[in-house]
């Protein structure tokens, strides 16, 4: 019983599973607004882990366990679109749907954003280098994953950040990957001044957010010029999807209703 505890007691959390947690926690704020700062928390995390446990043949891994961690939690919303009303699917087919959806999806875009990150395994070793280098490669990853089919936007870093309006304020002048740029870079310092025991990192980072916050708070307080006002009503015809792609009858059909309405 002795040597079982001692066992138990000198085991080492994974690192590839503590990489999965921070992922999960990064996904948090994308459905609880108010849960914002976890974005900060989690990546910070996620970072010192990275460093830690520095290998440039395990960096991959470190960073598919962490996007993996990510995007499943991120996307397993589409769970709830089961079983597809209106798209007659089977219900054998509508499983297979939301397995590759929930599973397919999240695995593809971790491979993307392992593959992308993995590429700063190239920079110079200087603490400066490394803090840009993440923060323009993370900018290329979110960029690469607006492209083609599976382009979803939902995993961009100022989503997660809706919860807190002055931090998300410099979007309308450096765009929303300005919040990626300061939310990676920051984290990065933050990682720095926690394995390097140095208050410069970290008043750096939290200078970072300030800045953009103090920015932000500019931004939302500044009068906006209004021009006419245009009065302007939303028609709801409640047409099923079904009927909306039943052909030009039905097309013709739903047109009329909102005729009728407005």
């Amino acid at each position: 019983m002795n040597s079982f505890t001692a066992k138990l007691r000198g085991l080492r959390f994974s690192p590839f599973l503590a990489c999965l947690f921070t992922g999960v926690l990064y996904a948090l704020p994308c459905y609880f607004e108010k849960l914002f700062f976890l974005s900060y928390v989690s990546l910070t995390a996620f970072f010192i882990i990275l460093i830690k446990n520095e290998n440039r043949k395990k960096r991959f891994g470190y960073f598919f366990s962490f996007s993996f961690g990510f995007f499943f939690t991120l996307y397993i919303w589409l769970s709830t679109l089961y079983p597809f009303p209106g798209f007659n699917f089977t219900d054998s087919q509508a499983k297979i749907i939301i397995i590759l959806a929930c599973i397919g999806i999240p695995l593809f875009h971790a491979l993307l954003h392992s593959a992308i990150m993995s590429l700063t395994k190239f920079l110079p070793k200087s603490r400066i280098v490394s803090v840009i280098g993440f923060g323009c490669a993370w900018i290329l990853s979110e960029w690469v994953f607006s492209l083609g089919t599976l382009g979803f936007p939902w995993g961009r870093a100022a989503l997660s950040q809706v919860g807190f309006l002055y931090s998300i304020q410099s979007v309308s002048l450096f765009g929303s990957y300005f919040i990626a740029a300061v939310l990676v870079c920051s984290c990065m310092l933050f990682a720095f001044a926690v394995i390097d025991k140095k208050r410069t990192f970290a008043f750096a980072g939290l200078s970072i957010i300030t800045a953009n916050i103090v920015l932000g708070a500019v931004l939302y307080y500044i009068p906006v010029k209004t021009g006419d006002k245009i009065q302007t009503a939303i028609l709801q015809g409640n047409a099923s999807m079904e009927e909306k792609w039943s052909g030009e009858k039905s097309t013709n059909k739903i047109w009329d209703t909102y005729i009728k309405m407005a």
